[in-house]
């Protein structure tokens, strides 16, 4: 019974091998050309695709009231932080806000782990 099986699946096999090669056209194969006869092109990057660049940070704790002044642009400063946070740090155009106790030292290098991950 098992010769029987191999035999059937061997005879399906080299038939369907057979019948793809005979569908399949004969095209004369072109030689092809070396790429490294073919000067490279090159095209310039593309410049409206790059994104905003920021100024490198400072790492200056500033209450909201510098916050807001020294960064003017930033959207979402008037919506109420002030009753939770009251140390900011700028972050390539990312605000770090710190709750009232939490030490200088600690918010600064706060900054600079989030300046890392992101750069």
């Amino acid at each position: 019974m098992k010769h029987l099986i191999i035999i059937t699946i061997a005879v399906v096999l080299l038939v369907g091998c057979g019948e793809s090669q005979q569908s399949s056209p004969t095209a004369e194969a072109k030689p092809v050309e070396p790429v490294a006869k073919k000067p490279a092109q090159q095209s310039p990057p593309p410049q409206s695709n790059l994104a905003t660049t920021y100024p490198r940070p400072t790492f200056e704790p500033m209450s909201l009231e510098q916050y807001k002044a020294a960064h003017p642009n930033l959207p979402g400063l008037d919506c109420g932080m002030e009753k939770f946070f009251d140390t900011y740090i700028n972050v390539f155009g990312v605000t770090i806000a710190a709750m009232p106790k939490t030490p200088v030292p600690e918010i600064i290098h706060a900054a600079k782990v989030y300046a890392q991950l992101i750069d």
